[in-house]
């Protein structure tokens, strides 16, 4: 978290049908984004909507934002095989507090 309360996130929003897709994926890869563990997604929510994808740490290199961006998408091409993520879909958000694990 940064001097101004906040934790940039790279995700996407997760909709009823991504959701939908995560609660029926195989129980093996549940552990990318169940586990709360760092290396893998988050579910967070912020506002009122609910999104999937990885924190950036305070002081995070802008040339690495792709290699994140590409991780995001390629572990949830992993979990949800049969679900249509359009790649601009993900997007750099602002968490207004520290990051809390969803499960």
């Amino acid at each position: 978290m940064n001097e101004n309360g906040y934790q940039l996130f790279i995700g996407v929003e997760v909709t009823s049908r991504l959701q939908d897709n995560l609660d029926n994926c195989k129980p093996a890869m549940a552990m990318y984004f169940r586990e709360g563990l760092p290396e893998f997604l988050s579910i967070v929510r912020i506002g009122d909507k609910d999104y999937i994808g990885r924190p950036v740490d305070n002081h995070f290199p802008c040339q690495d934002l792709d290699n994140v961006y590409r991780n995001v998408l390629s572990l949830l091409k992993k979990i949800v095989p049969n679900f249509r993520l359009e790649a601009e879909k993900v997007g750099i958000h602002a968490l207004p507090q520290p990051l809390r694990h969803m499960l």
